[in-house]
């Protein structure tokens, strides 16, 4: 990234599956793409990492947003969460996108 070159070099391979598959059909993405951008308005951001391990894309942040960012991490799904997450329905994940609008 051009502004981000202490980040060192990305190849595709390091992506998480999820975003090289995601497209605009994708709701995780749209959403993504219409909320990411109002970051800025935030008064502050929170990141499920800890900040000894994620220091550099925590400074990234801090100097790209302007406001104060936060490692609250690690932060793990209770086990019945984990089991239940892949048998949500359209419906439920409806709601849980317009509760995170």
């Amino acid at each position: 990234m051009p502004d981000f070159q202490e980040g060192g070099n990305l190849d595709v391979s390091q992506l998480n599956p999820s975003l090289l598959e995601a497209d605009s059909n994708d709701p995780y993405t749209n959403f993504n793409w219409k909320n990411l951008p109002n970051w800025i308005n935030s008064d502050g951001i929170l990141f499920n990492t800890i900040e000894g391990l994620d220091k550099l894309g925590l400074t990234y942040f801090r100097r790209k947003l302007g406001i104060p960012v936060w490692a609250i991490g690690p932060i793990p799904w209770p086990t019945s969460n984990k089991q239940r997450a892949g048998n949500e329905t359209g419906e439920e994940t409806e709601k849980f996108i317009k509760f995170l609008e």
